[in-house]
C-alpha cells in the first residue's frame, strides 16, 4: 500500500508540472514577447542538503523582447526580491534538441496555492488602478525590450533513477557534455492573484487587460525562453 500512496504522490506531481509546461508550450508559438537571455554565473551549490543530487544556482540575464505590433504591459516579478517564479527547466545538448523535446533535464517546480496570503491580497489591491502602476509593471514599446537579471536552480542526480517517470539524465552523463542549452519558463501573471478557480481562468488578468488596453497589452501567459547556452562547473563534491 505505502508503494501505491508513493506512485499515486508522483503522478500527481507530474500532472501539476505537465499542466503548467504543457501551457507555456501551448502559448509560446503567439506569444508577443520573446524571451531571450545568457547566463551570468553558475555556482554549485554547496549547502543543498540531498545526497542523491548535485545543485547549481544559475544567474540570468532575461531580455523582455517586444516583437508584437502595439505596447506590452509586463508585471515585474513579484516573489521575493521582486523575481519572477521560474517553474520550468529544460536542459538539452543543443538548441535544436531543445526544441525537438529531447531534453537531459525536464524539472519543474511552482509555487503552492497562498491566494488568501496578506501579500497577494495586498498585490490585488495596489493593481486596481485605472492605469498600470510604475512600480509594479513595465511598458515595453513595438520592437523595445527591458532586461532583468532572474535567478534559477538545477539539480542532477548523482546516478540514474529507478523511477519509470523520471527520465532525466544523471550527472555521470551531464558531467561529460559541453556546452549545454537551457530553456526557463517563467510566470509572467502569478497565479495566486487569482482568487476564483479555475485560476488559469485569470479573471483578475483579464479585467486589468481589459482595463489597461489603452496603455498596453498586459500579458498573462506562461513564458518560455528561446535555448540559452551555457557550461556546468566540474563538481566539488565526490560521486
Amino acid at each position: 500500500m505505502k508503494r501505491s500512496l508513493t506512485t499515486i504522490v508522483v503522478i500527481i506531481g507530474v500532472l501539476h508540472s505537465a499542466l503548467h509546461l504543457s501551457l507555456a508550450d501551448e502559448r509560446k508559438a503567439g506569444h508577443p514577447l520573446k524571451l531571450a537571455g545568457e547566463v551570468v554565473e553558475v555556482k554549485e551549490n554547496m549547502e543543498f542538503t540531498d545526497k542523491d543530487y548535485l545543485a547549481f544556482d544559475v544567474k540570468l540575464r532575461l531580455h523582455f523582447i517586444n516583437i508584437s505590433s502595439k505596447p506590452i504591459i509586463l508585471l515585474l516579478g513579484m516573489y521575493d526580491k521582486n523575481e519572477w517564479w521560474i517553474g520550468g527547466n529544460r536542459v538539452a545538448r543543443s538548441a535544436d534538441e531543445l526544441v525537438a523535446r529531447n531534453f537531459l533535464l525536464n524539472d519543474s517546480y511552482w509555487p503552492s496555492n497562498s491566494s488568501t496570503s496578506q501579500k497577494w491580497i495586498g498585490l490585488r489591491s495596489r493593481l486596481s488602478q485605472k492605469v498600470p502602476p510604475s512600480e509594479l509593471t513595465r511598458v515595453i514599446a513595438p520592437n523595445k525590450e527591458f532586461a532583468q537579471v532572474a535567478y534559477t536552480f538545477l539539480k542532477f542526480r548523482r546516478i540514474a533513477s529507478s523511477n519509470d517517470f523520471d527520465k532525466n539524465q544523471p550527472w555521470t552523463v551531464i558531467k561529460e557534455i559541453s556546452p549545454l542549452f537551457l530553456s526557463v519558463t517563467l510566470e509572467i501573471w502569478p497565479i495566486n492573484l487569482e482568487t476564483t478557480f479555475p485560476q488559469h481562468d485569470y479573471r483578475l488578468g483579464k479585467k486589468l487587460q481589459k482595463q489597461w488596453r489603452d496603455v498596453g497589452d498586459l500579458q498573462l501567459d506562461y513564458l518560455a525562453s528561446e535555448p540559452i547556452k551555457f557550461e556546468l562547473p566540474t563538481s566539488k563534491r565526490t560521486l
